[in-house]
């Protein structure tokens, strides 16, 4: 049995033991100089004897693994409007990685606004800024502008 541990502001991970539910908290400061992109695995023995394996994710928050179609559009800098129809391929809520019907010229730190239904009871309509982090032909990773406007549709929807 593998499972995910998240990081604290402290660099210091809550493991909870499956078998018996002891809680303690692990220093993981030492893997802070590996990249996100690199899967951090490591195992646990509790104090009831059990061991298991542990993946370290070291975002603050949970990343959702979805399907979502939606639309964006794109104002760079002097240049035409461009608009076009995406798919959200994970969430969580500081941000989403997608992808778009094609290629554009954008670079990290340009903005696009996106649109985008959650698959949830209510198909609650989500529409944020998003910045830019990094790009991949397509394929784009980035930040929602104004964190401190979380709504609870999104928020509640990322941590089932």
């Amino acid at each position: 049995m593998t499972g995910k541990i998240f990081t604290t502001t402290e660099k210091t991970a809550w493991i909870t033991c499956p078998a018996c539910g002891k809680q303690w908290e692990m220093d993981v400061s030492k893997y802070y100089g590996i990249s996100l992109e690199k899967e951090i695995r490591l195992k646990a023995k509790c104090q009831c004897g059990h061991q298991w394996g542990l993946v370290l994710e070291k975002r603050s928050y949970p990343r959702k693994k979805v399907t979502l179609m939606g639309s964006y559009v794109f104002k760079p800098r002097g240049r035409a409007l461009y608009k076009g129809q995406l798919e959200i391929i994970d969430l969580s809520l500081k941000g989403l990685k997608m992808i778009l019907d094609r290629e554009w010229e954008i670079n990290p730190g340009d903005w696009l606004d996106v649109e985008f239904r959650l698959d949830n009871a209510t198909r609650s309509l989500i529409n944020r800024r998003v910045i830019v982090k990094s790009l991949s032909g397509k394929k784009i990773s980035g930040a929602f502008q104004d964190e401190g406007a979380i709504s609870a549709d999104l928020g509640y929807y990322v941590k089932q």
